[in-house]
């Protein structure tokens, strides 16, 4: 459900003039970690505006996506290809097809056979250094990639080596060391029990009592887990969450069979109560800490997960017009603009829609795309 987002604070250059005091000047990341790919509402092609809104990389894409690793990868005259971060072709695939952002080190590209496409990775230089052999082949996450053979998930590492045999039914990247992973019931076509493995393939937090029906991936410490467990009402599905050792730390009493809670961003965690609330809203939003305790209550229609300090909240009642807004650590909105559809701040900037026109905002709230001349 990610690429390199992280935000770099600038460098500072110091330049001394003769004769003069020194002047600092910023400069932007090497990496392209301050770009957001924006569509031209004239043209329909894409570019790259940096946070305040400036245009950097001219709109000639017909496609683009976010710089991870200091590639982007875009559509140029039919072609996919990567760039740098000031618009120059930096790769460009002698065999086969661009297909996945470059993920450490390496990047994922398909090649067509008369059986469907294969799939590979490169490196920065686009050296072949896993060959396009595999019907799925996942991002690297921890140093090991999701593959799919025989109708089993497994995994292998940078070199290509399968160092965890295909035996899964279902398969998550690592993450903190974990992955989640499920196989099959036998004699129950469609009931799985999931559990987590190590690096090495090894059963760590085992669910052979299953303890637990679905299970998500480790995040700041914490993996939500959901079981059926006895409410005011009866027998429930909710979701909860362990620690790595597996123990239940927050109990399981948030979402439902299919309502998924977030996963712990930025200290927080999105969570749904189920209820009756008087308003016609069967469950309400808000967010917990790591101990369990509601830091922002329980009182939207919808929230995304924390990023770069902000979250997206849903507001409005059924049948009424829904409308999101951004919202603060503390709950409050962080600016009183509410819009149509809205996403989770990246690169410092989002991507909204309002009365059918998309515009791109400052944490601030401002629109810095598109231009007000440009409009």
């Amino acid at each position: 459900m990610n690429g390199f987002a992280s935000l770099l604070g600038p460098l500072l250059l110091t330049i001394l003039l003769s004769g003069c005091s020194s002047i600092t000047i910023a400069q932007r990341p090497a990496d392209g970690s301050d770009l957001v790919p924006v569509k031209s509402p004239e043209t329909f092609l894409y570019g790259y505006i940096d946070r305040s809104g400036k245009l950097v990389i001219p709109m000639r894409f017909s496609a683009a996506d976010y710089f991870s690793e200091g590639l982007a990868k875009v559509t140029v005259d039919g072609r996919s290809v990567y760039i740098n971060p000031v618009g120059g072709t930096a790769l460009e695939l002698k065999r086969g097809s661009v297909f996945g952002r470059f993920r450490e080190g390496l990047a994922v590209f398909s090649v067509e056979e008369k059986d469907g496409p294969r799939f590979g990775c490169i490196d920065r230089t686009g050296k072949i250094v896993i060959e396009p052999v595999w019907r799925h082949l996942g991002e690297f996450h921890e140093g090991l990639a999701t593959i799919w053979l025989k109708d089993k998930f497994g995994y292998l590492d940078r070199s290509g080596t399968v160092v965890i045999a295909p035996q899964f039914d279902h398969a998550e990247s690592f993450s903190e060391g974990f992955a989640a992973v499920s196989v099959k019931v036998p004699g129950h076509e469609y009931r799985h029990r999931p559990f987590f493995i190590d690096r090495l393939g090894k059963k760590i937090i085992d669910n052979g009592r299953d303890l637990f029906t679905a299970i998500a991936s480790f995040h700041e410490g914490h993996a939500a887990v959901l079981s059926l467990v006895t409410t005011e009402i009866g027998p429930m599905y909710r979701w909860g969450y362990i620690d790595p050792t597996g123990t239940i730390v927050i109990p399981q009493r948030y979402g439902g069979y299919n309502f998924r809670v977030g996963e712990f961003r930025e200290g927080l965690a999105a969570v749904s109560v189920h209820k009756q609330w008087g308003d016609g809203l069967g469950s309400r939003c808000g967010f917990i800490d790591r101990s369990g305790m509601f830091v922002i209550p329980p009182q939207f229609a919808a929230v995304y997960d924390f990023s770069e300090g902000l979250a997206v909240a849903l507001t409005g009642k059924p049948g009424e017009k829904r409308r999101f807004g951004y919202i603060d650590r503390q709950g409050g909105y962080a600016f009183e603009q509410r819009f149509d559809e809205a996403e989770s701040f990246r690169n410092g900037v989002a991507k909204v829609t309002l009365d059918g026109m998309t515009l791109y905002l400052s944490q601030e709230g401002k629109v810095i795309w598109p231009r007000l001349k440009e409009r």
